[in-house]
């Protein structure tokens, strides 16, 4: 809280995007790689307004394999008798919600109701943070 305050008004996004990375650290330090790169994917894909296609079929794909790997295994071990091992990944915290989010900032950019962000506001987007509403969750498009 002091570091927030005490910043600089062009520091403070910063400041709070680290702190919430530390956040969702707490509770799974392995993922914090996956929510890096996916917020850098998001921007980008956000700033090429010609691609928002592929990044939604990123976040789909994503979100996809964690939550349904597992099943898609052991459904072609029970069909065809396969013995494939199961990955037994454990759920990132909150996929789901960031994935869907991060979607609608790159749809809500193609069909013009914001513009894309061009500096750490889209990295803010994604990060996990605790929230009271879901509403103070997006970003505000002036539009």
């Amino acid at each position: 809280m002091l570091t927030y305050f005490g910043s600089s008004r062009r520091a403070k996004n910063l400041v709070l995007f680290v702190a919430s990375l530390f956040f969702y650290a707490w509770g799974e330090p392995v993922y914090i790689a996956i929510m890096l790169l996916s917020t850098a994917t998001d921007h980008t894909f956000g700033l090429w307004l010609d691609r928002p296609g592929q990044s939604v079929v990123a976040n789909l794909s994503l979100l996809s394999y964690f939550k349904y790997v597992d099943f898609l295994i052991g459904n072609i071990n029970d069909l065809f008798g396969a013995h494939l091992p199961l990955t037994d990944l454990p759920l990132p915290i909150g996929i789901s919600f960031y994935r869907f989010l991060s979607m609608s900032y790159i749809i809500d950019v193609y069909v013009a109701h914001c513009h894309p962000q061009m500096t750490m506001p889209t990295a803010m987007l994604n990060r996990p943070a605790p929230r009271l509403t879901p509403a103070s969750f997006f970003i505000r498009c002036d539009r």
